[in-house]
């Protein structure tokens, strides 16, 4: 919704004019992770590595996700350089980053959780802006890092079409937060990794807004494109 249309040449849809954003339902943090034989037991000393002139790479589940932009920001504010090398999918990242292919890679939480807990993975930070409740003495990379303003995480949005009557959409938002606040399911995707959100349909239609020109400046810097 906010990288597709720059990515793509033409992608055939613009997300603030062709949608109607009801509201925000889950995020999920990454992690940002590394091999054990990098020797890097720190953000800091992993930037290090990167400003080091040795090459360094990162493993994404493809060009323009999530991932991918995580770390191509973090490279940018940390003015740093790395490798972007993606896959079709998280998990042949997660294979060849277990097979020490590659370095590092930013992954999400509940994908990597069981990887970092076995000693088979190193985790050095969090990518969202706050801790996650889960694991409290990891650091998120704005203060691992002291990048202020690094906040990346994978989100889930429900969108209607442009032009919805205002009751539909204001029924559908009301029924879907009732449904994501009840205790059951709640439960299960917090024990999944994500927060629950559910919030007001003009703070998720703000967010989209501004979510689009900032990943439209790094995209371009960082000239990522989808072939």
């Amino acid at each position: 919704m906010v990288v597709a249309p720059v990515i793509y040449p033409k992608p055939g849809f613009d997300p603030v004019k062709d949608f109607t954003p009801l509201t925000m339902l889950v995020t999920m943090p990454m992690l940002l992770v590394v091999h054990p034989s990098v020797c890097a037991k720190n953000v800091q000393e992993l930037m290090a590595l990167a400003r080091s002139g040795k090459e360094m790479t990162y493993a994404s589940a493809g060009a323009g996700g999530p991932q991918h932009v995580a770390g191509e920001l973090f490279a940018s504010m940390g003015k740093l350089t790395w490798v972007h090398v993606p896959y079709k999918g998280e998990a042949p990242a997660l294979t060849d980053l277990l097979g020490v292919h590659v370095q590092a890679m930013f992954a999400n939480l509940p994908a990597v959780l069981p990887y970092v807990q076995s000693g088979k993975l190193r985790a050095l930070a969090i990518s969202s802006a706050k801790r996650h409740p889960n694991l409290p003495d990891l650091p998120t990379v704005a203060e691992a890092a002291s990048l202020s303003d690094y906040d990346v995480q994978t989100w889930y949005g429900l969108f209607a079409p442009a032009g919805i009557p205002e009751p539909v959409a204001r029924k559908l938002r009301d029924e879907t937060v009732a449904a994501l606040k009840s205790s059951e399911l709640a439960r299960k995707l917090i024990g999944q990794g994500f927060t629950v959100v559910g919030n007001a349909q003009p703070n998720f239609a703000g967010f989209v807004k501004s979510e689009v020109p900032r990943w439209a400046r790094l995209i371009k810097e960082a000239n990522i494109r989808v072939d």
